[in-house]
């Protein structure tokens, strides 16, 4: 699909969104391509997910680093005589050396943690991607059952002239008032799709990041005529698998985990912290100079079982949570395929079959109506027979168009940089 190079372009901001306000007037149509660029530019759950990767960025250089040393100052309120006068301060440096491979694995769980946020954004951007399109298409839809009902309005409009002379000459003024009630009931029709494009209106603005109520109405988009073909749920399989951002996150956050359970296994070893001490000596006594190491006690064994159980824990969680998140993504795919396969296939057949006898129909109709062979009721009967006809033909292009806003974000190849 266009959209999905639309996609992967870099420079995704540089597009123009169209105004809010724009009436049909000013903009013949309301491109995907311009709702995708409004959501990346304005969703707040696009610019959580963005905020929570810089976030995460961060962790790995605080990983990387020792622990601060220790300054530390003793004044002596009662002095200690030496052999070569008064003990007056004591000052003391220390650092903590983390025992080896420690700080390596620290960084290494923080790194495949900021790159599982960074595919954790993609994911987000996927799920923007998906609901923006199937508000579009559902938006898109309306747009055409309006156009319809306005079409079957034009009819009954141009039919007013016929019946009011056929009524005046002594026919029935049945016609009339069938005709009336006809109208009627297509004006309620259009005045419930006026008030569902009203939600619909706010349910896309709300998918891009913009508040919905009491906004102007976005123009009417362009629904897609041409039958999309069916796709290879063998071959998508593939993609998702090896391709989906919240696939590689998972994969990431349990590399992250590994390495959190290796750190855990090495808790308990003594990190060692070296210093100096220098002891002030008074009356011009010489300074004492030492050296000091020292070694924390892993006195409390249970502590650190704990963290090494919590560590497996977590790990299991991932692979849980993967294997969880590829069924659901299976299904998914699975359900897609079937649903733009079944709507391609009812598009196809409204299209070569159902259509063409429903508008040729309508045409016989009209002329034998005008020629007084035939009664305003089947008149009727055929103009509802068309409208039904073509308004399941436009659901069915609508389905088919939602699915494969499906089958692109589930497959699509995201850059990794």
């Amino acid at each position: 699909m266009k959209w999905l190079t639309f996609i992967l372009i870099p420079p995704l901001l540089s597009l123009s969104p169209v105004p809010a306000g724009a009436g049909e007037s000013e903009s013949p149509s309301f491109t995907l391509e311009a709702a995708l660029a409004r959501g990346l530019e304005n969703s707040p759950a696009l610019r959580a997910a963005y905020e929570r990767y810089q976030a995460a960025l961060q962790k790995e250089p605080q990983a990387r680093s020792l622990p601060d040393p220790q300054v530390s100052f003793t004044h002596f309120v009662c002095q200690v005589q030496t052999r070569t006068g008064p003990s007056e301060n004591v000052y003391m440096v220390s650092q903590t050396l983390p025992w080896f491979g420690k700080l390596k694995l620290k960084a290494e769980a923080a790194s495949h943690e900021a790159r599982a946020a960074h595919f954790a954004y993609e994911a987000a951007r996927l799920k923007l991607f998906r609901e923006i399109g199937r508000n579009y298409w559902e938006y898109a839809y309306l747009a055409e059952r309006t156009r319809l009902v306005d079409e079957s309005l034009d009819l009954l409009d141009r039919l007013k002239e016929v019946v009011n002379e056929r009524v005046r000459t002594g026919g029935s003024a049945q016609e009339r008032l069938r005709l009336e009630l006809e109208t009627g009931r297509l004006d309620n029709v259009k005045t419930g799709l006026a008030a569902e494009r009203v939600k619909l209106n706010a349910a896309l603005l709300a998918s891009m990041g913009k508040a919905g109520a009491g906004a102007d109405l976005l123009p009417w988009p362009k629904l897609n005529d041409a039958v999309p073909a069916g796709k290879d749920a063998s071959v998508l399989a593939g993609e998702v698998s090896e391709r989906h951002p919240a696939l590689k996150a998972l994969d990431l956050q349990r590399q992250a985990a590994e390495a959190r359970l290796r750190l855990a296994k090495k808790s308990a070893i003594p990190d060692p912290t070296i210093g100096a001490t220098v002891n002030e000596i008074g009356d011009n006594g010489e300074n004492a100079v030492g050296f000091t190491v020292g070694f924390k006690i892993p006195l409390w064994g249970k502590k650190y079982r704990a963290e090494r159980a919590e560590a497996e824990a977590m790990e299991r969680a991932v692979l849980a949570e993967r294997e969880e998140t590829a069924l659901r993504l299976e299904e998914e795919l699975a359900a897609a395929v079937k649903m733009l396969e079944s709507a391609s296939e009812r598009a196809t057949r409204y299209r070569d079959e159902l259509l063409p006898t429903a508008r040729e129909l309508i045409e016989v109709s009209e002329t034998s109506y005008a020629g007084g062979k035939l009664s305003l009721l089947d008149l009727i009967d055929a103009e509802r027979a068309l409208l039904e006809t073509e308004q399941s033909y436009w659901r069915a292009m609508a389905d088919a168009q939602q699915a494969l806003v499906i089958l692109d974000t589930l497959s699509v190849n995201l850059p990794e940089s």
